[in-house]
């Protein structure tokens, strides 16, 4: 029942995704399209940047599914690397900063991931109030290791 209940919130991800993914990318185009040459490319570039980490975020629960990281990861792999680009073709370090931000989160919990099932040989839980240290301190490492590892390399 649990693998029948797991390929429909797969196929429900994949078609979100593809709706998701064409919407952020046209809109992150267009956006960036029409502020290259102004002051608020950087808005853009942030904004869009947020957005896909957001949006990882919630998808927590199925970050699990191979299927799922992989597609994820790659569209902020995509992003990094137009970061890079940004940055060498614009020479300003904020880019790339906040471009690899969803990258540094889905890296970050692929590792924690992996730690956390050989020692709690369960899969971490996010949960807002209630739960168990390890979960809360699962979460906050998760956060707090993405936000630090985006701003000092």
């Amino acid at each position: 029942m649990s693998k029948i209940k797991s390929d429909l919130k797969i196929q429900k991800f994949k078609s979100r995704f593809l709706v998701i993914s064409i919407f952020f990318i046209l809109t992150t185009s267009i956006s960036w399209f029409l502020t290259y040459n102004t002051d608020h490319f950087l808005t853009a570039v942030k904004v869009s940047s947020f957005g896909l980490v957001i949006w990882i975020m919630f998808e927590f629960d199925l970050l699990k599914e191979s299927k799922v990281y992989l597609m994820l990861f790659t569209l902020s792999l995509v992003l990094a690397i137009i970061g890079y680009y940004l940055l060498e073709e614009k020479g300003a370090d904020i880019w790339i900063r906040s471009t690899k931000a969803s990258l540094c989160y889905l890296i970050i919990y692929k590792v924690l991931r992996y730690f956390y099932i050989l020692i709690y040989k369960r899969e971490p839980k996010l949960e807002k109030s209630g739960g168990l240290m390890a979960d809360r301190m699962f979460s906050f490492i998760l956060v707090a290791g993405s936000v630090f590892t985006t701003m000092s390399i």
